[in-house]
């Protein structure tokens, strides 16, 4: 009788355990507000806001309940997000280089900032605080006194690296 009983149970919670676990995901479309129903790029920042950067309708910024669309000069086709600690945001185009937003004004970096390559595919920020930048065929980028240096990798032609991902440790 005992022994009916330790298995019923050992089968009551191999089967409990085996139940599926249900997911909740809300879903949201250019009817919610979206500029553009293609994301590229999404980031979280420090503020609790969510960052979408899309395949042609700039950048949207998500609170929870709006969505706030932002247009940018030239390109609005988004590859990457970073904030900086100083909570600056920054964005990474397709084409058309590197924007920064300070929360009330866009400022933009380009070829006469020293970035020699229009496709930004990464973004972050070294230890000593300056922003680095991955470029396509272009190498990678530090921000230095409001101007980008390429910096050299080991014995490569940087001008035709693409540096996809940026990690600091």
């Amino acid at each position: 009788m005992v022994k009916r009983f330790y298995l019923a149970l050992f089968f009551s919670i191999c089967f409990i355990e085996a139940l599926p676990q249900q997911y909740n995901f809300t879903s949201y479309s250019i009817a919610d507000g979206l500029a553009q129903s293609q994301a590229e790029a999404i980031y979280a920042d420090s503020r609790g806001y969510i960052w979408i950067g899309t395949k042609g309708g700039g950048i949207d910024m998500f609170d929870g309940i709006n969505f706030t669309n932002f247009l940018l000069e030239g390109a609005n086709r988004i590859s990457a997000i970073y904030e900086d600690r100083s909570h600056n945001m920054w964005f990474g185009l397709k084409i058309g280089y590197l924007v920064k937003y300070d929360g009330i004004k866009f400022y933009y970096y380009n070829k006469s900032s020293g970035l020699n390559s229009p496709t930004v595919c990464a973004i972050t920020e070294d230890l000593s605080g300056s922003i680095l930048v991955g470029t396509e065929r272009g190498g990678l980028y530090r921000l230095k006194d409001k101007c980008f240096k390429q910096i050299q990798i080991a014995e490569t032609n940087s001008n035709n690296l693409t540096i996809n991902s940026l990690f600091v440790t």
